[in-house]
């Protein structure tokens, strides 16, 4: 999506269920990327407010049928992956979690310095 002016946006229903959906879609590339992209050490995941930029957004069901249709061979992670297309405001961000390396939880970060920050399981 970011050839095509997008950001990757990720909606994991509650219940998801990562063993299950990986032996469901074996050319997913979901172990790349959860809980951090190995090659870089951490990661940062920012929560979206999708009703702020509801008109800019397509559904993973539409980016895998757009990766069907256009015959791509690149990875995605099929049912999950959807995508914003254009920059997301910053009124749009509420949460950010932060893991990497050696991290026993996620942490969150605060986007406001007045409030603290905290380690979700």
């Amino acid at each position: 999506m970011r050839a095509q002016g997008g950001v990757s946006l990720f909606d994991f229903p509650k219940g998801f269920d990562l063993e299950e959906y990986e032996a469901e879609l074996l050319t997913s590339s979901i172990g790349e990327a959860l809980p951090f992209k190995r090659q870089w050490g951490r990661s940062v995941w920012l929560r979206i407010n999708t009703d702020i930029v509801a008109g800019n957004i397509k559904s993973g069901r539409e980016i895998r049928a757009c990766w069907k249709s256009q015959k791509s061979t690149k990875r995605i992670m099929a049912e999950i992956e959807g995508a914003h297309l254009g920059d997301i405001p910053v009124s749009a961000i509420s949460d950010a979690f932060e893991i990497g390396e050696g991290d026993a939880c996620w942490s969150r970060r605060s986007l406001r310095p007045e409030l603290p920050e905290t380690c979700a399981k």
